[in-house]
């Protein structure tokens, strides 16, 4: 389990934390700053899948899930050429505090490791996060190998971030969708609320 910060809760009390950050995938960051995070109720000025945002600052929203919210097992990760972080804290933290269970498998993941950790937890959903401009050619090499591995063609997966360098591009969402992706998020202010919605129409596999 990858261990970051404080949670949202002491984060919102505070407005800084400090943590130790190690992902799945054996990476191991220290400790260190990380988040300065600046609550906001009920706004979403940052994107979910994060770019735009300097310094790790970001302004989260505190949405409330049900009181006993169906948990599922999710796949946090980034593409082979991303080596950024901030991104995929933000996701875990978004996911964690909706009561899911969630695997961050850092940065810099080749898809081979991908492939190898999506068939060992059996997730049901991968969450894809790049912000480096390069998602949308990752993505797509990515999804195809993940859709060609026995036992992973039907395993739902999204993506979201900086996918390309102009912006967000129509032609680019529906190639990614047309792939395998059941959604791409590219920055759009409603994101958290809109991944968190998907995931509550997905079954789950994990106990109760």
């Amino acid at each position: 389990m990858t261990t970051v910060i404080a949670n949202m809760k002491d984060q919102q009390e505070r407005g800084t934390g400090v943590g130790h950050v190690k992902f799945d995938s054996g990476i191991d960051f220290g400790t260190a700053p990380v988040i300065q995070a600046e609550f906001a109720s009920r706004t979403a000025n940052s994107q979910t899948f994060g770019y735009g945002v300097l310094d790790y600052r970001m302004e989260l929203s505190l949405i409330s899930g049900p009181e006993h919210p169906v948990r599922r097992r999710i796949i946090v990760t980034s593409t082979a050429s991303d080596s950024h972080i901030w991104n995929l804290v933000f996701l875990q933290l978004l996911l964690e505090e909706a009561g899911h269970e969630v695997v961050n498998l850092g940065p810099c993941v080749s898809d081979e490791m991908l492939i190898r950790e999506a068939l060992d937890r059996g997730p049901d959903l991968i969450v894809v996060s790049s912000v480096n401009g390069h998602g949308h050619h990752d993505g797509l090499r990515v999804v195809g190998r993940l859709r060609a591995t026995p036992g992973l063609a039907r395993t739902p997966m999204v993506i979201g971030g900086k996918l390309g360098i102009g912006g967000p591009d129509p032609r680019r969402n529906h190639a990614l969708r047309a792939a395998g992706f059941q959604a791409v998020f590219e920055g759009g202010r409603d994101d958290p609320e809109d991944l968190l919605a998907l995931i509550d129409t997905l079954p789950s596999t994990v106990s109760a």
